[in-house]
Protein backbone atom coordinates (compact mmCIF):
# COMPACT_ATOMS: atom_id res chain seq x y z
CA UNK A 1 0.00 0.00 0.00
CA UNK A 2 1.08 3.51 -0.97
CA UNK A 3 -0.03 6.27 0.93
CA UNK A 4 1.21 9.58 1.91
CA UNK A 5 1.36 9.65 5.40
CA UNK A 6 2.83 12.96 5.72
CA UNK A 7 -0.04 15.27 6.07
CA UNK A 8 -0.33 15.17 9.43
CA UNK A 9 3.55 15.89 10.08
CA UNK A 10 2.91 19.12 7.95
CA UNK A 11 0.13 20.28 9.76
CA UNK A 12 1.44 19.89 13.27
CA UNK A 13 4.65 22.08 12.25
CA UNK A 14 2.23 24.80 11.10
CA UNK A 15 0.43 24.45 14.40
CA UNK A 16 3.84 24.49 16.12
CA UNK A 17 4.33 27.28 13.75
CA UNK A 18 0.66 29.10 15.21
CA UNK A 19 2.14 28.81 18.62
CA UNK A 20 5.13 30.84 18.10
CA UNK A 21 2.67 33.13 16.38
CA UNK A 22 0.88 33.35 19.95
CA UNK A 23 3.77 34.13 21.69
CA UNK A 24 4.75 37.08 19.30
CA UNK A 25 1.74 38.49 20.08
CA UNK A 26 1.51 37.73 23.63
CA UNK A 27 4.70 39.51 23.96
CA UNK A 28 3.82 42.42 22.01
CA UNK A 29 -0.12 42.69 23.85
CA UNK A 30 2.34 42.61 27.21
CA UNK A 31 3.77 45.32 26.19
CA UNK A 32 1.78 47.64 24.32
CA UNK A 33 -1.28 47.01 26.01
CA UNK A 34 -1.60 45.41 29.44
CA UNK A 35 1.69 46.97 30.84
CA UNK A 36 -0.06 50.08 30.55
CA UNK A 37 -2.23 49.68 33.39
CA UNK A 38 0.60 48.04 35.80
CA UNK A 39 2.51 51.32 35.11
CA UNK A 40 2.91 54.42 37.17
CA UNK A 41 1.01 56.51 34.21
CA UNK A 42 -2.25 55.03 34.80
CA UNK A 43 -4.30 54.81 38.35
CA UNK A 44 -7.30 54.58 39.64
CA UNK A 45 -10.47 52.46 39.09
CA UNK A 46 -10.48 52.75 35.41
CA UNK A 47 -7.00 51.34 35.47
CA UNK A 48 -7.89 48.70 37.99
CA UNK A 49 -10.66 47.96 35.88
CA UNK A 50 -8.95 47.73 32.26
CA UNK A 51 -6.19 45.88 33.98
CA UNK A 52 -8.84 43.13 34.75
CA UNK A 53 -10.63 42.69 31.50
CA UNK A 54 -6.51 42.98 29.98
CA UNK A 55 -5.35 40.16 32.34
CA UNK A 56 -8.17 37.80 31.11
CA UNK A 57 -6.80 38.29 27.38
CA UNK A 58 -3.57 37.85 28.04
CA UNK A 59 -3.95 35.02 29.57
CA UNK A 60 -6.23 33.87 26.51
CA UNK A 61 -3.31 34.56 24.15
CA UNK A 62 -1.01 31.64 26.84
CA UNK A 63 -4.36 29.21 26.51
CA UNK A 64 -4.12 29.37 22.53
CA UNK A 65 -0.01 29.08 22.63
CA UNK A 66 -1.32 26.01 25.10
CA UNK A 67 -3.84 24.51 22.57
CA UNK A 68 -1.90 24.82 19.36
CA UNK A 69 0.95 22.84 20.86
CA UNK A 70 -1.24 20.07 22.06
CA UNK A 71 -3.09 19.94 18.75
CA UNK A 72 0.43 19.49 17.12
CA UNK A 73 1.31 16.84 19.44
CA UNK A 74 -2.07 14.90 18.93
CA UNK A 75 -1.08 15.49 15.18
CA UNK A 76 2.71 14.17 15.39
CA UNK A 77 0.96 10.88 17.61
CA UNK A 78 -1.60 9.99 14.93
CA UNK A 79 1.06 10.42 12.24
CA UNK A 80 2.95 8.06 14.86
CA UNK A 81 0.09 5.57 14.69
CA UNK A 82 -0.26 5.73 11.07
CA UNK A 83 2.76 4.70 10.11
CA UNK A 84 2.61 1.54 12.63
CA UNK A 85 -0.18 0.12 11.64
CA UNK A 86 0.78 0.87 7.63
CA UNK A 87 3.47 -1.22 8.60
CA UNK A 88 1.07 -4.07 10.03
CA UNK A 89 -0.86 -4.00 6.65
CA UNK A 90 1.23 -6.59 4.61
CA UNK A 91 1.21 -8.99 7.36
CA UNK A 92 -2.40 -8.63 8.13
CA UNK A 93 -3.19 -9.10 4.35
CA UNK A 94 -1.34 -12.11 4.35
CA UNK A 95 -2.93 -14.00 7.60
CA UNK A 96 -6.32 -12.96 6.02
CA UNK A 97 -5.84 -15.20 2.96
CA UNK A 98 -2.28 -14.94 1.07
CA UNK A 99 -3.10 -11.28 0.29
CA UNK A 100 -4.14 -12.31 -3.03
CA UNK A 101 -7.23 -9.99 -3.25
CA UNK A 102 -9.47 -13.05 -4.58
CA UNK A 103 -13.18 -13.08 -3.19
CA UNK A 104 -12.42 -16.27 -1.07
CA UNK A 105 -14.37 -16.30 1.77
CA UNK A 106 -16.24 -13.47 0.73
CA UNK A 107 -20.25 -13.86 1.24
CA UNK A 108 -19.50 -17.72 2.51
CA UNK A 109 -21.61 -19.16 4.81
CA UNK A 110 -20.28 -21.52 7.23
CA UNK A 111 -19.52 -24.92 5.54
CA UNK A 112 -19.15 -23.28 2.12
CA UNK A 113 -16.21 -21.64 0.01
CA UNK A 114 -17.09 -17.89 -1.02
CA UNK A 115 -19.32 -17.00 -3.42
CA UNK A 116 -21.55 -19.39 -5.62
CA UNK A 117 -19.66 -22.23 -4.52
Amino acid sequence: MSADLSAPTSAAERWEGMAGEFAQQERAYRRDVYGITVGPAWTGMSAEAAHGRFDVTLKEFQYAQTEAKAIASLLRDAHAQFVELKGRLPAAGGAAGGGGGGDAGLGARPGQRGRGA
